[in-house]
């Protein structure tokens, strides 16, 4: 039960609709990680100037983390419940940067909020289910 918690947690994390302001638009979370990375591999190999301010870096940074630690306790038996805490203080420090990045409370704060709904239950609810472990 806790693994398939853990699956569609990282599932609507990485649906939360987000604005980008380099590409003028929006889109998911999902492409905060690729776009972080990226951008981080181009300043390291070919000393390019970063794309994306360094908040968005570092969130998609905490973003990619989170689904790394929480994939990986889906497959460890040893240390499992402390990744997993790893991996769920990753996920609302990325979640976060995302909040508080934006503090006017115009159109943008609220799609980010109407699509962190379902991520914000299933947080809860992993929470709960590692509590009862």
């Amino acid at each position: 039960m806790v693994k398939n918690a853990i699956l569609l947690l990282i599932l609507f994390h990485a649906l939360i609709f987000i604005p980008i302001p380099e590409a003028h638009g929006y889109g998911f979370m999902i492409f905060m990680d690729l776009i972080s990375c990226s951008s981080i591999f181009r300043k390291i190999f070919f000393a390019e100037q970063p794309t994306l301010e360094p908040t968005y870096i570092i969130m998609g940074l905490f973003s990619l983390l989170n689904k790394i630690t929480l994939t990986s306790t889906l497959f460890l038996s040893k240390w499992k419940r402390i990744i997993r805490i790893m991996g769920l203080l990753f996920i609302i420090l990325s979640w976060s940067c995302l909040f508080f990045n934006y503090t006017t409370f115009d159109v943008i704060t609220l799609i980010i909020i109407l699509s962190s709904i379902p991520f914000l239950m299933y947080f809860a609810r992993v929470l709960y289910l590692i509590s009862k472990e």
